[in-house]
């Protein structure tokens, strides 16, 4: 093989000699192929001027005969260059023979050893320097020639090159470039991702009239890609060649470039497009397509055109560059150079047809996510800021927190439909109505039922309803009745006013809360009656807010787990008990009950059989009752027959023993009493399971009463084995105003708080430390609460309420924002050794450790912290967690609905 490759390569030995008229003319034939003409060229020039000329070369100032002699010293000289490597090489491989042969190369030998044919890259390179010295010389129509002869002298085009040649037909005939129909480049880059529909509501497709360009954040990014990538071969017989060369690439470039400076945007739109066919992954080719896009647009003249037509065309032809530009920048990043430089002018053209316009780019899923933080008026005033932004709040699912109709005036039923009109996708999880001072009740009914029909996945729905008395003064001898038909899984409902008929009411099958208010003393409720059945399927808490005695609560709420009710009577009549037991008993399992503005009623007679009956009707209903909140309205009327000894009753059922939850918030006296011992509660005794009716708590999770107990012992034996070793208490709030002013100080057993470190929650009311009044004890008073509190290690919540507050705030505010302050810092202090411990025991640094880490507290509820001592507390708690709310807020806002554990939801999961 050795020796074959010698021999190959070695020169001949004849010497060297002039060239005959023949070789030359042989010579010349060869090298004319080079310059895209056959020999049969009817243009008059001869082939010595075809031949490859240095760069600077003037076709108006040059001779043949100069023309020649440039060509022959080029020639000579990349022969020499080529004799002395190819002799080199003859050497090396001689030396491993032992022989050695001096020759010299030809032509057709030098352009075979570099691998090139005579109508390679290299022509083309060749040309394409001519032309870029034509180009800066301003000469654009001999540089646009001469990058078509580039382009026609690259290899892609030898075999049709020979085709001309041999049918005698000129190279210039052919068209490098040529008009593809079956890649249309630029309405693919205008291409829509698929739109995915969802339950019950879809995205608007594009085909719904809509004139507007879509959002940029739903382009299908790789349509142009996979157009370029997948079939190289073109089949609409346009004659393009798939040619990767990069001499192919640059006259492309650059026979752009001079096409767009000489006018001719349509032959740029068609180079450029074949550029983004051969290189997809490079910028220039969206770089021309674009701007070729644009400058179509603005060439075009007006005619007579109407004003929003040339507007729409231009807007249409920016979308178009807009989507050129982000195909090119995708491309470039994902499969070219991103760092390049054209990179950054594509990102640049981008940002810059934006108009600085965010909120299309975005995609949807951000764009949903973003809206749904805002409430109904902000969406609104987004969607006044532009038609853009109306058209992207038109298209995306708008499904805000809360969306609230209240208004002192009739309820407007058209704005409401043209709401619905501009925002077709527009949800919610609340949905509130509020026109009771409406004079027009049919106006505000129809409202109500054009909002439920079309909010009809609501999960949370608030009415306020009116009262009856304004439907008879509106109306005259009109009944209201309702009709209510039951099907498979659906209840209809219609409510008819007479002659004039409501429209029918729609089905809300995934209401889970239902909150009704109604006026105070409305004298029938017929039309929330209607509205409950509703979501009778998926209800699964209720809330009435009102005189309700419009007699009882026929409905069956198989999943109702939560009950809430305000503002009612508790025993002052028949009706109004009969209402409350009612709802108790529209679930089969009630797990929670808020009561609140509920007047219970002191009886000194005994309680009639039927009392007894619905008391035993509302025991029932309290079986399986967790959780029993009693708000800061409630009231006890007739307390005083109490405290003077006399017998009396106050009907209330005994509380389950499956409590968890108990939340006496109302600070009456006698009342928690009543609601925790029963009717026959006597203070004087020694243990409250005398009497059989009072069974301790076992499952107390979270007790709070602010009501004075006369007894705290009897109080604490009802808790007890909550705070044993098989408790699991975490949140005690205890009102010690009867307690021994030492209640701190020297603790009986029976009142004594076995494990501490499981409160989480611990809270005082109207305590005083001390037996002296506020003054030269304060310190002493300070510290005394502040060593029993040391003991919850892991409190993350504290109530103090000292009953000297008022007088606090009566003064300068000083003593009380000295008590506060001092509970912070201690809280302090203790992160702080915590820190130590945990970096002596790390090896670290105490400057590395975080304190706010060791800083369990979170939360101190006060009724004394104002003025200054309120901004020193601000500036101690500053970067912790630990919040003061203002010493002017009510208690502690209870946790309603309390949590369920995951075995009890999975049980109910199971039964529903």
């Amino acid at each position: 093989m050795d020796a074959f490759l010698a021999a190959a390569l070695a020169p001949k030995t004849r010497p060297k000699r002039k060239s005959t008229p023949s070789i030359q003319a042989r010579n010349d034939s060869n090298e004319s192929d080079n310059d895209g003409r056959g020999s049969g060229s009817r243009t008059g020039s001869t082939n010595d001027a075809k031949r490859p000329r240095p760069r600077g070369f003037s076709l108006a100032t040059e001779t043949k005969a100069e023309t020649k002699a440039k060509v022959t010293t080029e020639m000579t000289t990349r022969t020499r260059t080529t004799t002395e490597e190819a002799t080199g090489r003859t050497k090396a491989t001689a030396s491993l023979d032992g022989t050695q042969k001096p020759t010299m190369l030809s032509f057709q030998d030098t352009i075979s050893s570099l691998n090139t044919s005579s109508s390679g890259p290299t022509r083309t390179r060749l040309i394409l320097d001519k032309a870029i010295t034509l180009q800066d010389k301003g000469r654009l129509d001999d540089a646009y020639s001469l990058l078509t002869r580039a382009l026609i002298a690259c290899v892609c085009h030898a075999q049709l090159r020979s085709q001309f040649k041999d049918a005698g037909v000129p190279l210039d005939a052919i068209d490098p470039v040529g008009q593809c129909s079956c890649r249309d480049f630029v309405a693919m880059a205008q291409t829509r991702r698929p739109q995915t529909m969802s339950l019950g509501f879809g995205a608007p497709t594009p085909a719904e009239g809509e004139n507007m360009p879509f959002p940029i954040s739903e382009l299908d990014l790789a349509a142009v890609y996979n157009l370029a990538t997948r079939n190289p071969v073109c089949t609409c017989g346009s004659g393009r060649l798939h040619c990767t060369e990069p001499d192919h690439l640059a006259a492309l470039d650059r026979l752009a470039a001079v096409a767009s400076k000489l006018g001719r945007h349509e032959d740029v739109s068609r180079i450029g497009q074949w550029y983004m066919d051969l290189a997809p992954q490079h910028a220039e080719g969206y770089l021309h397509v674009a701007k070729a896009v644009l400058a179509l647009t603005a060439a075009k003249k007006k005619d007579g055109r109407l004003k929003d037509d040339v507007r729409r065309e231009r807007k249409q032809a920016r979308f178009t560059a807009r989507c050129l530009y982000t195909h090119g920048l995708h491309n470039v990043r994902a499969y070219g150079d991103a760092a390049s430089d054209l990179a950054q002018v594509l990102a640049r053209c981008c940002r810059q047809y934006s108009h600085d316009d965010y909120l299309p780019d975005l995609p949807v899923e951000t764009v949903e996510a973003i809206f749904r933080h805002l409430s109904l008026s902000d969406i609104l005033a987004c969607r006044r800021v532009s038609r853009r932004w109306a058209l992207v709040l038109k298209r995306v699912r708008l499904r805000p927190a809360q969306v609230r109709f209240h208004g002192w005036s009739e309820a407007p039923v058209k704005g409401l439909q043209s709401l619905l009109r501009q925002m077709p996708d527009l949800r919610t999880d609340h949905l509130s109505i509020n026109f009771a001072s409406s004079r027009d009740p049919l106006r505000t009914a129809r409202f109500v039922t054009l909002a439920l029909n079309h909010f009809k996945d609501t999960e949370s729905l608030e009415l306020w309803t009116w009262p009856y008395d304004e439907f008879v003064s509106t109306f005259d001898s009109i009944a209201p009745t309702a009709l209510v038909t039951v099907t498979d899984e659906k209840i209809a409902i219609e409510a008819r006013l007479g002659p004039a008929p409501l429209p029918p009411l729609p089905t809300v099958s995934r209401c889970r809360k239902l909150t009704l208010h109604t006026v105070k003393y409305s004298k029938d409720l017929a039309v929330a009656r209607c509205l409950v059945p509703w979501a009778s399927q998926s209800l699964e808490s209720i809330e009435l807010n009102g005189v309700f005695v419009g007699g009882p609560f026929a409905f069956r709420l198989p999943r109702l787990r939560h009950v809430k009710l305000l503002t009612s009577e508790w025993g002052a009549d028949k009706l109004g008990f009969e209402f409350t037991t009612s709802v108790c008993e529209a679930s089969a399992c009630l797990q929670q009950l808020y009561l609140d503005d509920i007047t219970f009623y002191v009886h000194r007679n005994i309680p009639t059989a039927a009392e007894d009956k619905l008391l035993g009707r509302l025991t029932e209903a309290f079986q399986h009752l967790h959780t029993l909140v009693i708000g800061p309205r409630c009231q006890l009327d007739g307390s005083s027959l109490l405290s003077m000894g006399i017998a009396s009753f106050v009907i209330f059922p005994p509380l389950p023993p499956g409590l968890r939850c108990l939340d006496i918030i109302s600070d009456k006296e006698f009342l928690a009493e009543r609601i925790m011992f029963g009717d026959r509660y006597d203070p004087n005794l020694t243990t409250i399971m005398t009497g059989g009716d009072v069974r301790p708590l076992q499952h107390l999770e979270s007790f709070r009463c602010l009501s004075p107990v006369v007894n705290p012992v009897h109080m604490f034996q009802l808790i007890e084995p909550s705070l044993g070793v098989a408790g699991c208490l975490a949140h005690l709030e205890l009102n010690v105003r009867d307690i021994d002013s030492n209640f701190m100080q020297d603790l009986p057993p029976c009142l004594r708080i076995p494990f501490p470190e499981r409160i989480r929650t611990i809270g005082l009311y109207d305590f005083n430390c001390s037996s002296t009044s506020a003054g030269s004890d304060v310190l002493i008073r300070d510290r005394i609460f502040l060593d029993w509190v040391r003991q919850f290690r892991n409190v993350e919540t504290i109530s103090v309420y000292p009953a000297w507050r008022y007088a606090a705030r009566a003064n300068d505010g000083g003593e009380g924002g000295r008590f506060v302050v001092a509970l912070v810092e201690q809280a302090l202090r203790y992160a702080a050794a915590d820190a130590r411990t945990a970096a002596e025991a790390e090896d670290k640094n105490q400057k590395d450790i975080d304190m706010s880490q060791h800083l369990k507290l979170r939360t101190i509820y006060q009724g004394m912290l104002h003025g200054t001592w309120q901004q020193r507390a601000t500036k101690l708690i500053a970067g912790h967690l630990l919040h003061i709310p203002p010493g002017h807020l009510d208690y502690r806002p209870p946790v309603f609905p309390w949590p369920d554990r995951t075995e009890e939801v999975a049980d109910r999961d199971n039964d529903l």
